[in-house]
């Protein structure tokens, strides 16, 4: 499940916020296509392992900050449980404090066996959450020696 740099690309700007946000849950293997009070209940759920507020869940994109959308977007990538997160820039809108929250979320999910792939030009922060880095240097991806 991919995290944009732009949050908005992930978001329709016509539905509300826990829609977008748990459109992910239709396409996985489900015996039954999870009912609509089900996905709402787990937007819900996870909305507080992001720092957002429980009441933006029925806001559009167009009424939320740029790090609300980040958030939402996050939420997106994680609420079906994938196996791999292709995440670019995913802490790139958000301030010092809520980034480290949302490392710490990531670094959670790898911890239980998500495949976490992170493009970013945050060399701190890929030292705290990636086990591998590479650079791409000259179009070339070398790893890094540290």
């Amino acid at each position: 499940m991919p995290i944009f740099q732009d949050p908005t690309g992930s978001l329709d700007p016509r539905w509300p916020i826990w829609r977008s946000v748990t459109e992910p849950m239709l396409a996985t293997p489900w015996h039954t296509t999870p009912r609509r009070s089900h996905r709402r209940q787990r937007a819900s759920e996870l909305v507080a392992a992001v720092g957002l507020d429980p009441n933006t869940l029925d806001a559009l994109p167009s009424e939320l900050s740029r790090g609300q959308c980040q958030r939402a977007a996050i939420l997106r990538a994680i609420v079906a449980d994938p196996l791999v997160i292709l995440a670019d820039e995913p802490t790139s809108a958000l301030d010092v404090s809520v980034g480290a929250g949302v490392l710490h979320l990531l670094a959670q999910r790898a911890q239980r066996g998500t495949a976490i792939i992170v493009v970013s030009h945050d060399l701190d922060m890929l030292a705290v959450l990636c086990h591998r880095r590479y650079l791409l240097d000259s179009g070339r991806l070398q790893p890094t020696k540290d």
